[in-house]
């Protein structure tokens, strides 16, 4: 009797093994899976293409989040989201889609608890907010951020740079005395913050404000540039900021 029959039997053995554990039938993927994951899978081919094609990715993407929140999955749902805000800011530089993207994500990590990676969300909308000239709905997002940073020992020591962010909003639409005020509710918050280089700094900056001086304004940011080194957004914060005062000297 030929000997290759035996291997056959045992493979067909641990078949109907399978079959009994799964109730009799072998588990099937859904055809919701089977269409979220080809949607997906067309998004990434199309932002890989042409930028012809980025509108299809995004259209893809948008889809493939409509079958991922009706499927209760909104953690997955948030990580195509945010991928469709950085298309709209880093391919087609649409600033209002890419920070409504940026908090409908946030909203979603927020539900799933995913603490970190929606404030996360939130800052970049924030950031966005402020480059749109949106500075109550940028300082309103700060905050949020700063409050939720401040619970934990592990984030903490980042609520000084969102401060710093939504103070320098209040300036840059021209409002020392809610920079001022919010200044005292920021440290009553965390006592520590009045002692930090950032709320010295923004305390310089709100005098040459109010006082229409420009020179103490640009002495106060080449000294803390070179300790701690401006990013592009703050930069680009400070000019407007500087442009104000050149516009509207001795604002007391």
């Amino acid at each position: 009797m030929p000997m290759h029959g035996k291997p056959n039997a045992a493979r067909n053995a641990r078949r109907r093994t399978k079959r009994q554990m799964h109730g009799g039938t072998l588990p099937k993927r859904s055809s919701v899976d089977i269409q979220t994951v080809s949607l997906y899978r067309l998004s990434q081919h199309c932002t890989c293409t042409d930028v012809a094609a980025r509108p299809v990715a995004i259209q893809a993407l948008t889809q493939t989040i409509t079958h991922l929140t009706q499927g209760g999955r909104f953690r997955q749902a948030a990580d195509r989201e945010k991928e469709i805000g950085q298309i709209y800011l880093q391919e087609s530089n649409d600033i209002r889609k890419a920070c409504e993207s940026f908090e409908r994500a946030g909203d979603w990590y927020a539900q799933e608890d995913a603490t970190a990676t929606a404030n996360a969300c939130y800052k970049d909308a924030a950031d966005l907010h402020a480059d749109l000239d949106e500075y109550p709905q940028a300082i309103q997002r700060y905050e949020q951020v700063a409050d939720h940073s401040l619970s934990s020992a592990l984030t903490k020591y980042s609520v000084k740079e969102y401060w710093l962010r939504a103070l320098l909003c209040a300036l840059a639409m021209g409002d020392p005395v809610t920079a001022k005020r919010n200044m005292g509710k920021y440290a009553n918050q965390d006592t520590t913050f009045s002692s930090t280089r950032e709320a010295k700094f923004i305390n310089v900056l709100i005098e040459a404000v109010e006082s229409g001086d420009q020179e103490v304004f640009t002495g106060a940011v080449v000294e803390f540039d070179q300790v701690t080194k401006l990013d592009n957004w703050k930069t680009a914060m400070l000019l407007k900021i500087k442009r104000s005062i050149h516009e509207e000297p001795g604002l007391t």
